[in-house]
């Protein structure tokens, strides 16, 4: 039997970042508080707890001790929460991934416009997602969020609009919105300057094709996600669109040795907020029940 794990899958750089700051100061220190969910993944949150991460909400760094040691996930947080921490005597690890980084100051600087000219700032994306709320922080709360068409009600017709997108936002979906905005906004005045940057972080943006052809190549495909990751859903609908044997599993417990009868190949890939070490686990689960059954 052929086992594949696909190359392009599990922790995007931003993460794998974030999890090394978070276990190097673990190592060291043996207590870190996390800002909300490291990661969309029961198993690897287990994982960090045994090494001593607490996870707090923004409302519970009130009652941490001064000198608490606060990690800032790879999402960002808005300019509000390092000031608080700040305020409080706390260290914070700031984990914000690069690129996450690079937006939060362009529409920061696109926002600062808006006091000098009329200017709509607009964020395609999730409005309740942690990314979101840190972007709208730094546009000074000056900021439209469109999440789906509903939304496209809020924007302005002739007003110049310079449109952003959450990092992790769906490519086609950012497309559609964005060719709607720009349809109303001309609307009110042809001549309006209509400004369209397509700020999806590049390893997500290829995330999709790249699985669609590793999910064409093999007989079977295990996708391994934590079902409350939104990023592994949307992954695990493109695998199964071009491969109808396609699994979706959390942990390699799951795994069923009737699945690979007749397949001569399996692949397994994962969502972004996939650790690793679980897709090798799944790898060897496959490999000892296909060796039994062989």
């Amino acid at each position: 039997m052929q086992i594949d794990i696909d190359p392009g899958c599990g922790f995007c750089s931003g993460v794998v970042r974030a999890v090394a700051l978070a276990e190097e100061h673990l190592k060291n220190h043996g207590t870190l508080y996390c800002l909300g969910e490291l990661i969309h993944n029961a198993q690897e949150r287990k994982r960090l707890e045994e090494l001593g991460m607490q996870y707090i909400e923004k409302q519970d760094m009130l009652k941490l001790p001064q000198g608490s040691h606060i990690l800032i996930r790879a999402h960002g947080e808005p300019p509000s929460t390092f000031e608080l921490a700040h305020q409080r005597g706390y260290r914070l690890i700031d984990a914000t991934c690069p690129v996450v980084k690079r937006l939060q100051w362009k529409v920061k600087k696109a926002s600062d416009t808006t006091e000098e000219n009329e200017v709509q700032v607009i964020i395609i994306g999730k409005k309740k997602h942690a990314e979101v709320r840190g972007l709208t922080g730094h546009a000074g709360n000056r900021a439209l969020v469109v999440e789906n068409e509903s939304d496209l009600t809020h924007v302005q017709p002739g007003i110049r609009a310079v449109i952003y997108s959450q990092t992790t936002e769906n490519p086609g979906h950012f497309t559609e919105l964005a060719a709607q905005i720009e349809q109303i906004v001309l609307s009110g005045n042809p001549d309006t300057e209509v400004q369209i940057n397509p700020t999806i972080c590049r390893q997500m943006s290829g995330r999709e094709p790249r699985l669609k052809a590793f999910a064409r190549s093999h007989d079977i495909i295990l996708f391994v996600s934590d079902p409350m990751s939104s990023n592994g859903r949307m992954l695990y609908q493109a695998a199964v669109s071009v491969n109808r044997n396609t699994h979706f599993i959390e942990h390699a417990g799951e795994i069923q040795s009737a699945w690979f009868r007749n397949a001569c190949s399996v692949g397994i890939s994962g969502a972004t907020s996939t650790p690793g070490w679980l897709l090798r686990e799944v790898a060897a689960r496959v490999e000892n029940l296909t060796r039994k059954n062989g």
